[in-house]
């Protein structure tokens, strides 16, 4: 169902990636599965911020965390999608924490030299809005 979701959102099918990421979050809680329920609810928050429903994007991201830190399992990639989201949402300041919280993570699990997953330049656009 994960995958189904994803290939959905990635194909810009939002509502319907959307669907199968909550079929897989209310199987996974059903079953006591933290690490799919976690991937659900991330989905479901990617999807609803393509289709511009912040409130929920947002609240799903935020779901996530829940089951993430619990496992200590893809906390950063949930960061990563929530500064996007609040990067867009035009709240820079929230933003930029997630994304620091992000790139804290990212430093310390991934070996060095490795390339850090793509996280929002926010420092860069914060200038642009001020400067121009």
């Amino acid at each position: 169902m994960i995958a189904l979701g994803l290939s959905h959102c990635y194909a810009g099918a939002h509502p319907e990636g959307t669907g199968w990421h909550r079929r897989a979050a209310d199987l996974a809680r059903r079953i006591g599965e933290p690490h799919t329920e976690a991937m659900a609810l991330n989905g479901i928050g990617y999807g609803y911020t393509h289709l511009a429903r912040h409130e929920e994007a947002e609240r799903h991201l935020r779901a996530a965390l829940t089951p993430r830190l619990r496992i200590r399992h893809g906390e950063a990639e949930t960061r990563g999608d929530l500064a996007a989201l609040l990067d867009a949402v035009h709240r820079t300041e929230s933003a930029r924490a997630e994304a620091e919280r992000a790139r804290s993570i990212y430093a310390r699990i991934l070996p060095a030299g490795s390339a850090e997953p793509s996280l929002p330049v926010l420092a860069d656009r914060g200038a642009r809005r001020r400067h121009g």
